[in-house]
């Protein structure tokens, strides 16, 4: 859910925030993040991003508990053997 959209004009800067103050830096971190935009959407989400979003992610798939491929895969049909 998206909220709380603003013009990039309207954007609240930090107080720390060199790219605020310089408008050669905020055109240099527009263009990088267009950058990582346009690879993220062609090679697929989370392919790059800001080292401060972490790299860890707290689950997991539990592949024991993944449905088997029978209708799709001939080597996982079950075999029966008299």
């Amino acid at each position: 859910m998206l909220s709380e959209l603003v013009p990039q004009q309207g954007c609240q800067t930090d107080l720390f925030s060199m790219a605020s103050s310089n408008p050669a830096s905020r055109e240099k971190s527009t263009k990088l993040m267009t950058a990582l935009d346009q690879i993220n959407s062609k090679m697929g989400r989370d392919t790059m991003k800001l080292a401060g979003e972490g790299s860890r992610r707290p689950w997991k798939m539990r592949q024991e508990n993944k449905t088997p491929a029978y209708t799709t895969r001939w080597g996982e049909l079950p075999v029966v053997v008299g």
